[in-house]
């Protein structure tokens, strides 16, 4: 009589070990990570989510995270990082991770072009946390690393420079700078115009803007703020934002005055 042929047993405990350790640390489970970065299930749609087609696994959506990031231009870049950034509620821990993770992969071997972004991204981490004034997690592991990763921002440093220099620049003064703060809660008021509900119900004013496209067009093109870096404008306007009541007389009023301008 023929035997029916078995796996051995040594082989059978381990992918019963394998299958035990998956099962428990969500390995194999969708959804089971941490989101930095917001996604959404369906179809692409052009705005700064990610997007799947049913909810992903951890390696998955972390590798879209920075496959995105690789997508885009140099600002760009900073509009998607800050997209996600404003909407995560830790900053911190935001800031760690995309430390950490970029640090990571950028001492891997990888195309120019594809390290140039995570570079820049980089760059972004690493103006962030100044404006946050966070201070360093752990100390360097080694000298060795130390001056690697100096070289990296020295690097993102020179092409993010050179890059500015290019991108044409306005001279807006104003007139008394005790209005800066005015000037901010305005485009803040701006970006968040929506259509009367009898024209297009919830339809906003800007089908995608963020407080890093406001703190952006400061920096650049209005000389009071060319000396901050766009991470602590960035910081300045959610401060502001704090600040604006919405049931204040002045505040309606504008706010009903750029409906009509733009919807009647």
């Amino acid at each position: 009589m023929n035997r029916k042929a078995t796996t051995p047993l040594p082989a059978r405990i381990g992918a019963l070990l394998r299958r035990m350790f998956q099962a428990g640390t969500g390995i194999r489970t969708p959804g089971n990570f941490t989101p930095y970065f917001r996604y959404r299930i369906g179809k692409s749609q052009n705005d700064w989510h990610l997007y799947f087609r049913r909810e992903p696994f951890a390696r998955r959506y972390y590798n879209e995270c920075f496959n995105r990031i690789a997508a885009l231009s140099g600002s760009d870049i900073y509009r998607f990082i800050g997209f996600h950034y404003e909407r995560y509620p830790d900053k911190t821990d935001f800031t760690r991770f995309l430390h950490y993770e970029l640090t990571d992969r950028l001492r891997q071997k990888l195309p120019r072009a594809y390290r140039d972004k995570l570079l820049t991204a980089l760059h972004w981490v690493t103006e962030a946390e100044g404006a946050n004034q966070a201070q360093p997690i752990v100390a360097a592991p080694s000298h060795t690393l130390h001056e690697r990763m100096e070289a990296l921002f020295q690097q993102a440093e020179e092409k993010l420079h050179l890059a500015a220099g290019r991108l044409p620049t306005g001279s807006i003064e104003l007139n008394n700078r005790s209005h800066e703060d005015k000037l901010i809660q305005c485009l803040i008021l701006l970006k968040e115009v929506t259509a009367p509900a009898h024209v297009a119900k919830s339809e906003q004013l800007f089908k995608r803007i963020s407080d890093i496209d406001i703190a952006t067009i400061l920096h650049l093109h209005v000389e009071h703020f060319r000396d901050k870096k766009i991470p602590t404008i960035q910081k300045t306007i959610g401060q502001l934002n704090g600040q604006i009541r919405p049931n204040h007389p002045k505040v309606r009023k504008l706010t009903e005055a750029l409906r009509e301008f733009f919807y009647e």
